[in-house]
């Protein structure tokens, strides 16, 4: 009985000491916690673990009356130690949670602890459905914009070859030059002074027309005039 006693009373004087430095920096971390990339499960989770080892460095008080008391002194204490970290809880959400906070904090008296965790999972879920289709959305959107953009693009580049063909077919090989004669609008392939001219062809006259003109003028007289005049 004498050991169990002794050894009781070790472990009061060990565990019974608080560490301020300790405390302050369990104050910090608890002050500073942030949900950020978490979910509220797990951010809750972080929260209780700080909130146990405070309990531990800074347990509730105990009654020393004798006989006991029935006042509700530490009932009062433990509501405000659940009001701290409702507070704590809160503070530590993201912004998406701006409206739950407001809505949590007008509340008098403030609910326990759990049923905050509760509601701030279930607005968990309302703001993942709500991000889920608005990504939807704009993902349609950019669907769209993208098909509407591939589209034009396609009527542009039909456009723009219709229009060298006409160009190209009306207007001839303007920019093409010959490496024989030095003359534009025609190749070394096409050449008339390496290759020879067409028959009929006079010279003085480029114009397909008049070539023409002046070929059946020639041909009518030639056919009108007698031999001897020939």
């Amino acid at each position: 009985m004498d050991e169990a006693s002794e050894v009781w009373n070790d472990l009061k004087k060990r565990f019974s000491q608080q560490d301020a430095q300790r405390i302050s920096s369990l104050q910090t971390e608890i002050c500073a916690l942030r949900q950020g990339s978490l979910i509220v499960n797990d951010y809750y989770t972080k929260c209780r673990i700080l909130w146990e080892q405070m309990n531990d460095l800074r347990p509730l008080p105990i009654c020393r009356c004798d006989p006991r008391c029935s006042c509700a002194l530490l009932d009062d204490i433990k509501k405000e130690r659940e009001v701290d970290r409702v507070i704590w809880f809160l503070q530590g959400l993201n912004d998406e949670y701006n409206s739950l906070k407001s809505g949590v904090l007008v509340l008098d008296p403030l609910p326990d602890m759990h049923k905050v965790f509760v509601i701030a999972e279930k607005y968990e879920r309302q703001l993942n459905i709500t991000n889920l289709t608005l990504n939807n959305v704009e993902f349609n959107h950019a669907n769209a914009v993208q098909a509407n953009q591939n589209t034009t693009e396609d009527v542009v580049a039909a456009v723009n070859y219709h229009n060298r063909r006409n160009n190209g077919s009306s207007s001839g090989n303007k920019a093409a030059k010959c490496t024989y004669c030095g003359m534009t609008g025609h190749t070394v392939e096409k050449c008339y002074k390496k290759h020879g001219y067409p028959p009929g062809w006079v010279q003085g006259f480029k114009s397909k027309g008049k070539q023409q003109s002046v070929t059946a003028t020639v041909s009518n007289e030639a056919g009108s005039s007698t031999s001897e005049q020939l």
